[in-house]
């Protein structure tokens, strides 16, 4: 995994287990840095 795919993981399960209302820019940011 590069160190931008492991970024992505990190803020993905951060999100899951810490269910925190996110902005929708941050939401929207982690959806294309997965794509």
């Amino acid at each position: 995994m590069t160190r931008e795919a492991s970024r992505v993981a990190v803020s993905f399960f951060s999100v899951k287990a810490n269910p925190v209302v996110l902005p929708a820019d941050t939401i929207e940011h982690i959806m294309r840095q997965s794509l």
